[in-house]
């Protein structure tokens, strides 16, 4: 997942900012999944993980 995600950050103790590029056609990662193998939990844990994606830009060559 490392060459996926450009950039993480924990702006507050309850929160943890993730840059996850994705690129149609392209395998990729879903943010939950991201988190999940981050922070070494299981499924079960992360259903408790309000998952929020607040941008979207297109990719650029």
């Amino acid at each position: 997942i490392r060459p996926l995600i450009s950039a993480i950050s924990v702006p507050a103790a309850n929160r943890i900012t993730l840059k996850i590029h994705s690129k149609s056609g392209a395998p990729g990662i879903k943010p939950t999944e991201a988190l999940r193998n981050i922070l070494q939990r299981n499924e079960h844990e992360m259903l408790s993980c309000h998952v929020m994606k607040t941008a979207w830009e297109e990719h650029k060559n």
